[in-house]
């Protein structure tokens, strides 16, 4: 469980962020980098205590109903199993950590 309610507005953040680079990879045509995203961004929700404000649900839930239908499966699990840490370096590096 998270200590704070920063730390859970961070990731919430860091989901919302994650989503939102997903979606600029679709329209650029680069299906793995968005489904790596997405799959990041969607692992950070599976916390309940992660998603306090119902904004956040209603948004998360559009993201995911648009997107998920359209990426691979195995790159959505490499970005489900990263950590927070690893999928901001995946962003920031645009490679897959090495844990892969």
């Amino acid at each position: 469980m998270l200590a704070t309610s920063t730390e859970r507005l961070n990731l919430q953040q860091l989901a919302l962020s994650l989503a939102g680079l997903a979606q600029i990879k679709w329209l650029e045509g680069q299906q793995e980098p968005e489904a790596v995203l997405l799959g990041a961004a969607d692992a950070l929700t599976d916390d309940g205590d992660l998603l306090p404000f119902s904004w956040f649900t209603e948004e998360w839930q559009e993201i995911r109903a648009e997107l998920r239908p359209m990426v691979d499966d195995e790159a959505w699990k490499r970005g489900r199993a990263m950590s927070s840490s690893e999928a901001v370096d995946y962003v920031l590096n645009r490679q897959t950590p090495k844990s892969y």
